[in-house]
């Protein structure tokens, strides 16, 4: 409190008007912290437009034999986050890992993505605890899954849960699907903590009716409890398979920030695979 009891103009600017009980106390934050801001001021916004700019075309997608090292990609655009919180989540980890790190997020002290860190990185970092249930780990599975393509894709798409309102699924309902203009370009299946995994990873395929014409697959994933893996789900001869790309384990940071990379990148390919099912969809009614 200042030694003359008077409250100057150039600590509490011109316009205060103290109250005669009013207690005044200035504060002097540590170099390191003065600058930071937890208000968005568009950063996560201009983010996203970027990293929309980078989907590709039908005519680049990647082969199949491609896609498991290619969702391990570094992100084209990557997340700005401010030194401490990139300091905090990292010491989170299990296993620390700079390099995953690096693949997802950069420091930005002044232009931090604030909205995503609330909205998004929050739940990944500070995950809920599911009980023993399929239905104890839904919100677990949305807040890594659901919310990410929701975030990123909130003007193309919308998420859906046990629906068939997409011409690929038919009477048969996914746990989970993502659809862009009624086609299902996203899909998962999920199961209570103890179940084989191959049981929702057939159910990724024997649910679905390949309606996609020549794309050259999609993606799904399947969860069973903490363990969630990804898969391109594509034509072999005359039948569809799910060929695996990715494991995580949810349980620790390091597996949920994978997982955040793998659908990250997947996002590339929403808007071609899009395109493929419906020039499917054209030249079946044209006949």
């Amino acid at each position: 409190m200042l030694s003359s009891w008077i409250l100057e103009e150039d600590y509490f600017g011109a316009n205060v008007q103290p109250g005669r009980k009013d207690i005044h106390v200035l504060v002097e934050l540590p170099p390191h912290q003065a600058g930071v801001t937890m208000v968005d001021q568009g950063w996560t916004a201009n983010w996203v437009n970027e990293f929309h700019k980078n989907q590709l075309a039908s005519h680049q997608l990647p082969r199949l034999g491609e896609l498991a090292d290619f969702i391990e990609n570094e992100l084209p655009e990557k997340i700005t986050l401010h030194q401490e919180i990139y300091d905090t989540w990292i010491t989170k980890m299990t296993s620390p890992s700079p390099e995953l790190m690096a693949k997802l997020f950069k420091i930005d002290n002044l232009k931090q993505c604030v909205n995503f860190l609330f909205r998004i990185g929050s739940r990944i970092v500070y995950a809920t605890d599911p009980g023993d249930t399929e239905t104890s780990f839904i919100s677990f599975w949305d807040d890594l899954i659901r919310n990410v393509l929701n975030f990123v894709l909130h003007d193309i798409g919308k998420s859906d849960r046990n629906s068939s309102r997409s011409a690929s699924t038919g009477s048969n309902r996914p746990d989970y699907l993502f659809v862009v203009d009624s086609v299902c370009v996203f899909r998962g299946e999920e199961k209570a903590p103890g179940e084989q995994m191959e049981t929702p990873r057939r159910e990724l395929f024997e649910k679905l009716i390949w309606s996609y014409g020549d794309a050259p697959y999609l993606f799904g994933y399947a969860a069973v409890g903490y363990e969630a893996r990804l898969y391109a789900i594509t034509r072999v001869h005359d039948d569809v398979d799910a060929i695996e790309l990715g494991v995580y384990d949810l349980e620790h940071l390091e597996g949920r920030f994978r997982l955040l990379l793998a659908i990250l990148n997947v996002h590339d390919y929403c808007g071609a695979l899009r395109v493929c099912a419906r020039k499917a969809l054209e030249m079946s009614t044209r006949r």
